[in-house]
């Protein structure tokens, strides 16, 4: 009698061998939006731009801020950190001269409640922050600290 074969190339527990199974191998690199050197820093460019003029992560519109986080991490030589970070403070200060100039009165019908909001949602920008602080019983006591402006020193005459 003849031996049966199985027509399906399994293993002992009847899963499909690796190179059977359907999709890409681990690892592989097809999905990458930007897969050249080249295509990755023009990306990094638009980010460091996007976020200097003050614009935040969630309206990039390359891709997803996922995406960048995830080259960030895969490719940390040509997606440097300190760099995006920067981009953000750049960013932050274009908003903070907006409100400064606003403040001045430089800019015809600034809304500075709207500026505030804006600055709150975006940078988590507070004038006061509460904090708790424990007393040596045990006790606790709530604290308010405003944050004012430091006096700027003139120079002398």
């Amino acid at each position: 009698m003849a031996k049966k074969t199985n027509s399906t190339n399994t293993r002992s527990k009847g899963r499909p061998r690796k190179q059977d199974r359907a999709g890409a191998p681990n690892g592989n690199k097809y999905a990458l939006k930007f897969d050249t050197p080249k295509a990755r820093a023009g990306l990094f460019k638009a980010i460091l731009d996007h976020l200097s003029d003050g614009l935040s992560k969630a309206c990039f519109p390359l891709c997803d801020w996922d995406t960048v986080e995830k080259y960030m991490t895969e490719f940390p030589l040509e997606f440097p950190a300190d760099q995006i970070k920067r981009a953000i403070r750049m960013g932050q200060c274009e908003w903070e001269k907006l409100g400064k100039s606003g403040a001045r009165g430089k800019i015809k019908g600034f809304n500075a409640k709207a500026w505030e909001f804006n600055m709150k949602n975006r940078y988590d920008w507070r004038e006061k922050t509460d904090n708790i602080v424990k007393n040596p019983d045990g006790t606790s006591l709530k604290r308010s600290i405003i944050i004012l402006p430091a006096k700027r020193e003139l120079p002398p005459e």
